[in-house]
């Protein structure tokens, strides 16, 4: 695996990690159009922490790290997909912001169709299948037949289809996130890496330096190297464990009156799921499914 790859998966666990909030508050016309805001929101020691990995990472010769926050849509992105797709979707609101622990994005759009907003949203990720074409929607909100209508969205990309839980457990919702004090900086998985990558490359200069004959000291290089990954591994895991303490919410509000659902709880007209990144690790993300009699 590569030092790009490595980064890569080390950033994004981070991102996951316990310091990412996301909300999404979804309003609904009778007509099927509305609203949709996201509130997104990426803890600031973790930002600097992962520039300090890449200073420790890169050498003079090395690409400059992308930094975690540009994963984030930009407004210029946002507004050159809708010329793109044409679809009836538009920009109503962008905020970028930040305070003394958090950097924030507050985005919000108007839609005709929420499958509109749904290929809007895969265009800007850029997901599409072996042959270039979008992926199945994973929202939807669609008038059925009896006449109500019936909003689905899979926020786990069918992860919690088979053999995950229908509900939605939020047992935990209320505990602290003390478990993520124990997973490691990202200094010390910057660390952790550097030295796999040095002993892996001091073997590999040893070896050019005997003609590619049997190197003496081969036994301790590989020792190093294995004593390394190691170390990286075990860093690895326990940045799995803060993942767990992601936390996300959806809330959606309906013209009509919620005769079915999953939720998490419902007031009225306005459903709420919640649910914690280790819903993610363990592949139990159910459908956030809600029907609605107008």
């Amino acid at each position: 695996m590569s030092r790009c790859l490595l980064m890569a998966l080390v950033v994004a666990l981070i991102m996951v990690g316990g310091c990412i909030d996301y909300q999404e508050t979804l309003k609904f016309n009778e007509d099927g159009s509305g609203t949709l805001k996201i509130r997104y929101a990426l803890d600031k020691q973790y930002l600097n922490e992962m520039e300090q990995m890449g200073e420790k990472m890169g050498g003079e010769e090395s690409e400059e790290p992308e930094n975690a926050d540009e994963d984030m849509w930009t407004r210029e992105e946002i507004e050159e997909a809708l010329k793109v797709e044409d679809t009836g979707v538009e920009l109503i609101g962008y905020e970028a912001s930040e305070d003394e622990e958090w950097k924030i994005w507050v985005i919000e759009f108007s839609f005709d169709n929420l499958a509109d907003f749904e290929m809007l949203s895969r265009s800007l990720n850029a997901e599409a299948d072996e042959d270039g074409e979008q992926a199945d929607i994973d929202r939807s909100y669609t008038r059925q037949d009896d006449g109500t209508w019936l909003y689905q969205h899979d926020f786990g990309g069918g992860m919690g289809e088979e053999g995950g839980s229908s509900q939605f457990d939020t047992s935990d919702m209320d505990s602290d996130d003390s478990d993520a004090e124990d997973m490691p900086t990202a200094e010390e998985l910057a660390e952790a890496m550097k030295q796999m990558q040095e002993a892996m490359q001091e073997y590999s200069d040893e070896e050019d330096a005997e003609g590619g004959d049997a190197n003496p000291e081969a036994g301790e290089q590989e020792e190093q190297m294995e004593e390394a990954m190691q170390n990286l591994n075990s860093g690895l895991e326990s940045m799995f464990a803060g993942m767990e303490n992601a936390r996300v919410k959806v809330t959606a509000e309906f013209p009509g009156k919620i005769i079915e659902s999953n939720a998490t709880s419902v007031d009225g007209n306005t459903a709420t799921w919640e649910f914690r990144g280790k819903a993610v690790i363990h592949d139990d993300i159910p459908m956030m499914t809600a029907k609605v009699q107008p």
